[in-house]
């Protein structure tokens, strides 16, 4: 099971991972200033499965900074349709909560929030969401 977690979103609301509804969950944990992070938001903003999957509401995306409210995330714009917060204590990183060893990770998880890939890259994700 994938642990559950607290973050903020850009109009200042708390959200909790356990409180999305939807088939799948994709966890995209990132920082906005990572090169290799701004890479994988393009292919996932692109990406016509994700894409689908978003629009038929059966995948819910949540974009996670997890450094906490920068100056960098208050300026990112991510698309319509996506949740986007970030890690207000730093809990994720600081607890290790998660495995983080770079940015960014993903994870995808089921309708119960159990871990269906980790640490996974953009391809094996649509992969799997085909």
């Amino acid at each position: 099971m994938a642990a559950d977690f607290v973050y903020t979103r850009t109009n200042g609301s708390r959200g909790r991972l356990r409180r999305i509804s939807a088939d799948y969950t994709l966890l995209f944990f990132n920082s906005p200033d990572c090169e290799d992070c701004r890479r994988v938001k393009e292919l996932l903003t692109l990406s016509p499965v994700v894409n689908d999957l978003l629009e038929s509401g059966r995948l819910k995306l949540l974009s996670v900074c997890v450094e906490g409210k920068t100056p960098a995330w208050e300026k990112a714009e991510f698309p319509a349709g996506w949740i986007d917060g970030y890690d207000a204590d730093q809990r994720l990183t600081r607890e290790q909560v998660y495995d983080l060893k770079a940015m960014p990770t993903l994870y995808l998880l089921d309708a119960e929030k159990r871990v269906i890939l980790k640490d996974a890259s953009f391809e094996q994700v649509e992969e799997r969401l085909s």
